[in-house]
């Protein structure tokens, strides 16, 4: 998307998942590794300063009403073994990223702790074929590109 395009990622982003519950798969569900139906939000702070990103001073970052913040939340779900379908997951939640209007420029370094997280959640429960429902939340500072 060329909206997301124009906002830069200011500060630290966070990201984090947890494992929200693990069900026995649909009868319709013929499953031939672990699924997962992921719920993730997105919180999106705004810088509303019209400035450039490397002329900010602390307190105009530090003050809460010069920033605007929306939520945004999709679900997906996929079939993921970290061995076979690393693609395909990577590409099911970046393009959830996408929809949430996430900077592309973070994608990967989220997509990675959110398979990591989903991997170590999987190797926990122990058992393959279930369905592990997760909740994920992505939160990020953003300041509108100022092009020269």
């Amino acid at each position: 998307m060329v909206m997301e395009e124009r906002w830069e990622v200011v500060g630290d982003t966070y990201c984090n998942s947890r494992l929200l519950g693990v069900t026995e798969p649909d009868e319709r569900d013929d499953l031939s590794r672990t699924k997962f139906l992921m719920d993730i939000k997105a919180i999106i702070r705004r810088l509303a300063a019209q400035r450039p990103a490397d002329h900010f001073d602390v307190d105009m970052l530090l003050t809460e009403k010069n920033w605007s913040v929306e939520e945004d939340e999709a679900t997906i779900e996929f079939q993921y073994n970290e061995a076979y379908d690393v693609v395909s997951a990577m590409k099911s939640i970046s393009d959830a990223l996408s929809v949430l209007l996430v900077p592309i420029q973070t994608h990967s370094s989220l997509v990675d702790r959110i398979l990591f997280q989903a991997s170590n959640a999987a190797k926990n429960c122990d058992e393959d074929r279930k369905v592990l429902h997760m909740a994920v939340v992505v939160d990020l500072y953003v300041a509108e590109k100022i092009w020269d």
